[in-house]
């Protein structure tokens, strides 16, 4: 499961098969980590039940002095999770 670029320094990963989106958390935070990076979530979608589940987030792998690298407020809007960066 490696991660896709979609854009300057971000990412999207997907895994297959789980509504958990832990594994790809995971990956996403191994894969910056791997950069001496740190993540930073930007979405998380979960989709479908048992073997054919789906789980994705898109990420950033941003250093300590980017200033897009922030703390992230998780909060719950209809149903989504979202993340707020203040």
């Amino acid at each position: 499961m490696a991660p896709k670029s979609i854009g300057r320094d971000t990412y999207m990963i997907e895994t297959m098969g789980t509504l958990m989106t832990s594994p790809s958390v995971n990956a996403a935070s191994s894969f910056c980590g791997k950069q001496g990076k740190n993540l930073q979530l930007l979405t998380t979608n979960s989709s479908g039940l048992g073997p054919g589940a789906r789980s994705s987030v898109t990420f950033m792998c941003l250093s300590d002095d980017d200033p897009r690298y922030k703390a992230a407020v998780m909060r719950r809007d209809n149903g989504v999770t979202t993340i707020e960066n203040r």
